[in-house]
């Protein structure tokens, strides 16, 4: 058992992972996972357990040195579902806006820890709280649909930081054919809300807006698929050419 616990860290450190963050993802002290690694404490089937729920996978983000950006880029693309624009965003985390967009477009390779905290720590701020209505707002909503972004309903149940994860449910998409009402029905969606919540919002049949989430979700408009937007190393050539051909507008 005590080799098994051995291997399953170094393959976290071989991810970047300090012995501090294997600690406290454990729920342990620091000196106990150095004193694991160098075999001079026994290894109890509660101190195993703690550390193989670790999932094998990057380090999280710290103040110092790099990080993988996919939770930052998630992130940015679930806060433009909801309307808010990088100009916005950029003086709140004191960040340029063509560095956030080159992070939320997934141009960007790896960024500074430290800023993947505060884009973290904006987001739990704003998750909650939808853009209203306005020139800005609409606009970055409507690409972020029509790009096929996912709002943070989809990243409640999973983590976000996880590149190999799957984002429950599937992005609703504004495409060619919008139908009166649907920009509504996308917002509500993205903020988490079911579909009979939704159709008590509008004033409209559950039905209804069911026919018209399907609707939304297959459409052939959208210019993301899912498979492109979770994948680790960034978005896909699909999106690429998505990105060229709409208006840079967060």
């Amino acid at each position: 058992m005590a080799t098994d616990v051995e291997a399953h860290i170094r393959r976290l450190q071989a991810l970047r992972w300090t012995q501090e963050q294997i600690a406290r993802a454990a729920g342990m002290p620091r000196p106990t996972v150095s004193n694991i690694l160098n075999r001079r404490v026994s290894v109890t089937s509660a101190r195993a357990d703690a550390i193989r729920r670790i999932r094998i996978r990057r380090a999280p983000a710290t103040t110092e040195g790099w990080t993988d950006p996919t939770g930052s880029r998630r992130r940015l693309r679930a806060l433009a579902v909801l309307g808010h624009t990088s100009a916005a965003l950029g003086e709140q985390l004191d960040l340029h806006v063509s560095w956030l967009y080159r992070i939320a477009s997934g141009e960007a390779r790896h960024i500074a820890g430290a800023d993947a905290l505060r884009i973290a720590a904006l987001y739990e701020r704003l998750s909650q709280k939808p853009e209203l209505p306005g020139d800005g707002a609409d606009r970055v909503r409507a690409r972020a649909a029509r790009l096929g972004w996912y709002g943070p309903g989809a990243w409640v149940a999973v983590d976000i930081d996880d590149p190999d994860c799957e984002p429950a449910g599937y992005p609703l998409t504004l495409g060619p054919r919008l139908r009166p009402g649907d920009e509504q029905i996308v917002r509500l969606a993205a903020e988490g809300l079911s579909t009979p919540q939704i159709a008590r919002s509008l004033g409209r049949s559950p039905t209804a807006i069911a026919r018209a989430r399907a609707r939304l979700g297959r459409d052939e408009g959208a210019e993301v698929k899912e498979d492109a937007l979770c994948s680790p190393g960034g978005v896909g050539e699909q999106d690429r050419r998505a990105l060229r051909n709409v208006r840079l507008a967060i």
